[in-house]
């Protein structure tokens, strides 16, 4: 579970639930709060999407490893990994800054109010603003994946 939960926290710590069109975003901060809202309000399609072509091959990498581990016992899909865990709202949020930019990419420092604090880069792919959640831990075991 903390590698969904990982994933959730990256992508949640900022926005509404409202629907935006991925695509629309015009910088990379409006791209993460549209993000961050999918993963809110368990839109995970939506927040799958909105992932650079790496992010979304390492979550489909780990969800097959759970189904593999699991025996077939319920298959997961990968945009399940961004929402199976509880996501954290807008209210959570205490600063979101722009820390590195060059062109293509960028990366903010999303601080909560607890005062946690969360790198997350973003790139832009053929045009549209996506998420690179980057490195995360190591996948959850079958047992830990079903607490």
């Amino acid at each position: 579970m903390r590698v969904a939960a990982a994933w959730a926290l990256c992508a949640a710590l900022l926005g509404g639930c409202e629907a935006r069109d991925p695509a629309a975003a015009e910088d990379p901060k409006e791209a993460l709060t549209t993000f961050i809202a999918a993963v809110y309000a368990q839109r995970g399609e939506v927040a799958y999407a909105m992932l650079t072509p790496a992010a979304q091959a390492e979550l489909e990498r780990r969800a097959s490893e759970l189904n593999e581990a699991s025996g077939g016992a319920e298959a997961i899909k990968a945009p399940e990994l961004l929402t199976s865990a509880g996501a954290l709202g807008p209210h959570h949020v205490a600063r979101m800054e722009r820390v590195e930019a060059s062109g293509e990419s960028a990366v903010y420092a999303v601080r909560t109010h607890d005062e946690r604090e969360f790198k997350v880069r973003m790139e832009r792919v053929e045009g549209i603003w996506r998420v690179d959640v980057g490195a995360l831990p190591p996948a959850p075991t079958v047992e830990e994946a079903g607490r």
